[in-house]
C-alpha cells in the first residue's frame, strides 16, 4: 500500500514537472533541455550519488582486514569528512537555487556548481593516484557529460581550471611536496602482490563505474533524442500539419516509385464541393474540423495498402496500388458515399453536410506509359468534369 502510495505521488510529480504523462521521451527530452539551474542541481546530484558510491567502497574496506591493509586509514577517514560537509554544503546550495531552477539566466549558478564538482572529483582522483588510467576514463567522461548539459563557454572555463589543478598537484607531487596516491599505501607494489593487484584492479574499476554508468546513460539519450528529433524533421517534411495525412511531396514520391516499378495503379483525386463557402459561412476553424473528418472518413474507407494525402487547400489525392479502373471507381463510390453521409457541427451545432467529387485515372505499363504530370493532368481533368457534371460525381479519365 505504500509502495503503490510513493509510486502514485512520483508520477504525480514527474507528470507536473514534465507538464504531461511521465514517458521516456518525455524525460529523456526535458532533461536535455534543462535550464542552467536545473543543469547545476543535476550536476550536483549525480556528484552525491557518484562520492556515496565510492564512500560505500570505503566503508566495506575498512570493515575488511584483507582490503584494509592496502589503505591509509587516516587518508580514508579524511575524504569521508570531506564528501560529508560537501553533502551539506550541496544541500544548502540546492536549497538556495531550487524555487529559481525555471530561470535561465544564472550562468554563475551553474559554472559555480562545474568547478565544485570538478575540485572534488580531482581531490578524489589526487588521492587514487593522478596518473592512473581509470582517472583519465572518470575525467573523460565528466568533460563529456559537462558539454552535453552545460553551454561550451562554462564547461571550457572548467576544463580549464580541472587543468590547472591537476597540473599543480602533478607538480607539487613531482617536487616530493605532496604524496603521490596517498590513500593506497606505498610499501605494497602492482604486479608483485598478488592480494594488493586484485584490489587496487577492482577498486579502479569500481571508482570509474558510476562515472561511465552516467556516461553511457547520456549518450544514450543524445543518441534516441537526435533519431526520435530526426524522424519528427522526417514526417514534418511529408506530412499535413493540420490532418497528420502525407502531402504533395510524400505522395507524388510514392507514385514516382511506382512509374519506376513499372506498376500498375490508380489514383482518385477528390476536391469537396463549396468549400470555400463554409469557410467564409462559418469560419476557418469550421473549415480545418471539416478537413480532419474528411480525412478520418477517407482513411476508414480505404485498405492498409493505399496511400491517402492531402495535395491542396481541400484537395485530396489517394493512391491505389494494383488497382485497376473498375475497382478504382467502386473504391471511388464507397468514398463518395462516406463522404456524402458525414457531416460536422457549427459553433451553433447546426449541421453542415460534406460532399466530394472525384477523378479516376488508372496507369498500366502494358497499356501506356505515361509520366507523373501527365497522370496527374488526366485526374483533373478527370475531377473537373466531374464538378461541372454537378458536383459529388465521380468521373473516369482513359490513359490509354
Amino acid at each position: 500500500m505504500i509502495a503503490n502510495r510513493v509510486k502514485q505521488r512520483a508520477q504525480a510529480v514527474l507528470a507536473h514537472y514534465l507538464d504531461g504523462p511521465p514517458t521516456m521521451a518525455t524525460v529523456r527530452r526535458r532533461v536535455l533541455e534543462m535550464n542552467a539551474n536545473e543543469a547545476a542541481i543535476l550536476t550536483l546530484v549525480l556528484m552525491v550519488v557518484q562520492t556515496l558510491s565510492w564512500s560505500l567502497w570505503g566503508g566495506l574496506t575498512l570493515l575488511l582486514p584483507s582490503w584494509r591493509q592496502y589503505v591509509d586509514t587516516n587518508i580514508m577517514l579524511q575524504m569521508g569528512m570531506v564528501y560529508f560537509i560537501s553533502y551539506v554544503l550541496i544541500g544548502l546550495y540546492i536549497k538556495g537555487i531550487w524555487r529559481q531552477r525555471h530561470q535561465n539566466n544564472s550562468f554563475q549558478t551553474s559554472s559555480l556548481a562545474q568547478l565544485f564538482y570538478a575540485t572534488l572529483m580531482i581531490y578524489a582522483a589526487y588521492c587514487s593516484g593522478l596518473y592512473a588510467l581509470t582517472v583519465g576514463v572518470v575525467l573523460m567522461g565528466i568533460c563529456v557529460v559537462g558539454l552535453l548539459f552545460f553551454t561550451g563557454r562554462s564547461v571550457l572555463r572548467t576544463i580549464a581550471y580541472s587543468f590547472f589543478l591537476i597540473a599543480s598537484l602533478t607538480y607539487c607531487t613531482l617536487q616530493e611536496i605532496l604524496p603521490y596516491a596517498p590513500l593506497y599505501r606505498n610499501e605494497y607494489v602492482i604486479g608483485i602482490d598478488v592480494g594488493y593487484t586484485r584490489f587496487y584492479t577492482f577498486s579502479q574499476l569500481y571508482i570509474a563505474l558510476p562515472v561511465l554508468v552516467v556516461l553511457v546513460l547520456s549518450l544514450s539519450m543524445v543518441f534516441y533524442e537526435w533519431q526520435a528529433r530526426t524522424q519528427e524533421i522526417t514526417d514534418l517534411s511529408r506530412l499535413d500539419n493540420l490532418t497528420g495525412l502525407l502531402n504533395r511531396r510524400a505522395i507524388f514520391e510514392q507514385l514516382q516509385q511506382l512509374l519506376a516499378l513499372n506498376a500498375s495503379f490508380s489514383i482518385l483525386l477528390l476536391d469537396l464541393d463549396h468549400f470555400k463557402s463554409i469557410n467564409d459561412l462559418h469560419g476557418h476553424l469550421v473549415g480545418d474540423k471539416a478537413l480532419k473528418q474528411v480525412a478520418l472518413v477517407l482513411q476508414q474507407s480505404l485498405r492498409q495498402v493505399d496511400s491517402l494525402a492531402r495535395i491542396g487547400g481541400e484537395e485530396f489525392m489517394i493512391l491505389l496500388p494494383n488497382v485497376d479502373v473498375q475497382n478504382a471507381r467502386m473504391i471511388a463510390e464507397r468514398c463518395r458515399l462516406a463522404l456524402a453521409t458525414t457531416h460536422i457541427l457549427n459553433d451553433e451545432g447546426e449541421s453542415i453536410f460534406l460532399t466530394g467529387s472525384f477523378g479516376v485515372v488508372t496507369s498500366d505499363p502494358a497499356v501506356s506509359r505515361l509520366d507523373i504530370d501527365q497522370i496527374y493532368h488526366l485526374a483533373d481533368q478527370a475531377l473537373y468534369q466531374a464538378k461541372q457534371s454537378g458536383r459529388n460525381r465521380i468521373a473516369v479519365a482513359l490513359s490509354g
